[in-house]
């Protein structure tokens, strides 16, 4: 197409492909939410499920989070 006939297929399909990823990513964090809550409440049944519902790339972005989160309240803790 030029310039002045843009191409509305590929550009409708490059924002479904932009939406799609930032659903992924979302889905993603809610599913790593509900893992949380079920091992706060000590379920890890539910807990293994939730994480079994994520990629590897979720998996290593939600093991980081955690880390950081212990170690930000176990620093609150000690401070209390």
């Amino acid at each position: 197409m030029t310039a002045d006939h843009p191409n509305w297929a590929s550009e409708f399909n490059e924002g479904l492909a932009r939406l799609y990823g930032t659903m992924r990513h979302a889905n993603g964090i809610l599913v790593g939410q509900a893992a949380l809550g079920w091992a706060y409440r000590g379920d890890l049944e539910r807990a293994g499920d939730s994480l079994a519902k994520m990629d590897p790339d979720q998996l290593r972005e939600l093991s980081a989070a955690a880390a950081l989160l212990a170690s930000l309240a176990d620093e609150e803790l000690s401070t209390r």
